[in-house]
């Protein structure tokens, strides 16, 4: 009995671990590369200089073992092989990370939380 309560405190802490490490993913996007001299007009019709532009894809649904790097504010850069990569953005993500190990889990292509990112 005391084992079996030892090893449910234990799941209940991992799970616990996992979800302080556990971020809401709202979007994935490729990269597409403009040619020198791109210009956007942003929300505010301001111009700017551009250097790529981030396009929403869709991913299949699963579980990636992946590579994080942080860019920005909630956008993430993802890593799941030396050559392929892609960006995510993030709900409330602060983790500062550079090639981070994590668990890139792919829950949906429609809702607004299409999944969740989960650093080791």
């Amino acid at each position: 009995m005391k084992q079996a309560i030892l090893i449910l405190a234990m799941m209940v802490a991992a799970l616990v671990a996992a979800a302080d490490n556990a971020y809401e993913v709202a979007a994935f996007y490729e990269v597409q590369e403009l040619p020198r001299g791109s210009k956007v007009i942003d929300n505010y019709n301001n111009v700017k200089e551009a250097k790529s532009l981030l396009v929403p894809v869709e991913l299949d649904k699963g579980t990636y073992e992946v590579k994080v790097t942080r860019v920005d504010t909630n956008l993430y850069k993802v890593e799941f092989n030396y050559t392929d990569y892609f960006y995510i953005e993030t709900k409330y993500c602060y983790h500062s990370a550079y090639r981070d190990e994590a668990v890139l889990i792919v829950n949906s292509r429609y809702d607004y939380k299409k999944g969740s990112l989960v650093f080791r």
